[in-house]
């Protein structure tokens, strides 16, 4: 079948990384035995339980906040109908915030007249989530007249946009040492991580490692200065996670770790999906209430709100 349309909207992320390593739930002080979640079940396979487990509780975590994904990704998004107000632009709502970075925008009278964005000087965020465009100058056909021309205000536009949204997250594809000056990490990152500090979270050789105002985006990270300590990859599943995460998100998804583990019959208890929150007379045992209650607490902050 030859398909005739696809929506330009992008809400899937494969590649996203579960939002805290096994050893960093190990070495949590609020984590929980973990060489049985698999009766009689080997390290290995009571370790990838674990991961397994983490990414779940990673999905929930997304889940508590309203949010697709609360780890940066590239997310694109339309809306038609739009109207071009006075000042000649027009505003657009993003779904999910933090926003990062806009990549592009086109707008038009009808979807095969849409053009990029020629100020892109005027864009401006109002709140956390609103982008105000200037669209006036595009070429299209106006309601007021039926002949081509700029768009003006009264018009009603389509338009399309992709941004970078989320916290900066992902783990080292390659070793470290000291004397590197750039790191190589498993996702694509935003060109909006240029300046900002990322942490490497390995055990005692964790590090704060700032991001050189040069980065253009992409998965080599140029540095300023060098590492500290050197940081050798662990077998899979175990990895190293570069994030920027809050300690708040990181001890939230730890929680709920703790929460799914405790789950009366963990042993057999699988997520019907990633993301999807099990009801709370399921987390009675073991102290999984207080873990879940402490976790929508942490997070409370991070709710995206409609």
């Amino acid at each position: 079948m030859t398909v005739i349309f696809t929506p330009g909207a992008t809400v899937y992320h494969p590649d996203v990384q579960p939002y805290i390593s096994t050893s960093d739930y190990v070495a949590a002080p609020t984590g929980v035995d973990v060489s049985a979640l698999i009766p009689g079940g080997s390290t290995a396979a009571n370790l990838m339980a674990l991961a397994v487990t983490i990414r779940s509780a990673s999905g929930w975590a997304n889940n508590l906040c309203n949010q697709m994904i609360l780890a940066a990704t590239l997310d694109t998004q339309m809306a038609s109908g739009l109207l071009v107000r006075r000042d000649g632009t027009v505003r657009v709502v993003c779904d999910f915030w933090p926003v990062l970075e806009l990549d592009s925008f086109s707008a038009g009278s009808t979807p095969s007249t849409m053009a990029a964005v020629s100020q892109t000087s005027d864009i401006w965020m109002k709140g956390r989530k609103v982008l105000v465009v200037p669209v006036s100058g595009l070429s299209g056909p106006s309601n007021q007249f039926s002949w081509p021309g700029p768009m003006l205000p009264g018009d009603r536009v389509y338009a399309q946009w992709s941004y970078w949204n989320g916290w900066p997250h992902t783990t080292l594809a390659h070793a470290v040492a000291t004397s590197d000056t750039s790191i190589i990490v498993t996702n694509t990152m935003p060109a909006a991580l240029a300046g900002r500090v990322m942490t490497i979270w390995d055990g005692a050789s964790t590090e704060q490692l700032a991001i050189a105002s040069t980065f253009t985006g992409g998965t080599t990270l140029p540095l300023v200065g060098n590492p500290q300590f050197t940081h050798a990859l662990p077998t899979a599943p175990a990895s190293i996670m570069v994030s920027t995460f809050p300690d708040e998100i990181r001890q939230a998804v730890v929680s709920l770790t703790s929460a799914l583990i405790k789950t009366r019959g963990a042993e057999a208890y699988e997520m019907g999906a990633v993301g999807q929150e099990p009801s709370k007379s399921e987390l009675i045992e073991g102290g999984g209430l207080e873990d879940l209650s402490v976790a929508v607490d942490l997070l409370s902050q991070y709710k995206r709100v409609a």
